[in-house]
């Protein structure tokens, strides 16, 4: 996905998900929704670097990423 694509950060993370196999999801699915909360927490802090669109799809990835963790 290109730099200038719309929501290319959920759409990444539905393509990645789509590529881990199944046995390593119910590690892997915590470890992403970790990595989300950890990035909004940074990105919140540096607004000069990070736009609110981003700051928006880091947190549909998180809710995304809950919603699995939940399902597991």
């Amino acid at each position: 996905l290109g730099i200038d694509s719309p929501d290319r950060c959920t759409r990444a993370l539905e393509e990645e998900l789509r590529l881990v196999p199944a046995d390593e999801k119910p590690d892997y699915v915590p470890m992403r929704r970790d990595f989300f909360k950890n990035l909004i927490a940074y990105c919140s802090k540096q607004p000069e670097f990070y736009t609110e669109s981003d700051l928006a799809q880091f947190r549909q990835n998180l809710a995304r990423l809950e919603e699995l963790v939940k399902l597991d």
